[in-house]
């Protein structure tokens, strides 16, 4: 991280089925920080905090879930991702299967 200051939750859920994931990811899109949180605690599905600032590095596995958001008040972060040129299968199938717009996107070269 280059600048700023971020709150993350990183956390793993496995799924029965893709419909179970596409549900999942349904309640969960959109809620604010402490909201998801709280869902979390409620279903009892571990999860770790952590706070960012400038200079800090880390690796996120792929396919771990997480939710970030910007503690600077008025300002914003400046963040830069390494993405690994690697496929695993399951992964990119499922992340098809639940981000369609988002998987076209990445595969035109557009990530944002």
């Amino acid at each position: 991280m280059l600048d700023g200051v971020k709150r993350w939750i990183f956390f793993r859920k496995t799924f029965e089925t893709i419909e179970e994931e596409k549900s999942f990811v349904k309640c969960v899109n959109g809620m604010k920080f402490e909201q998801l949180e709280s869902y979390l605690k409620s279903k009892n599905i571990p999860y770790h905090l952590k706070t960012t600032r400038g200079g800090d590095r880390f690796f996120i596995p792929k396919g771990m879930y997480h939710t970030v958001e910007n503690v600077n008040e008025g300002k914003g972060t400046i963040f830069a991702n390494i993405i690994h040129e690697g496929f695993v299968q399951n992964l990119d199938e499922r992340f098809r299967e639940i981000w369609p717009i988002v998987s076209d996107n990445c595969d035109k070269g557009v990530f944002y």
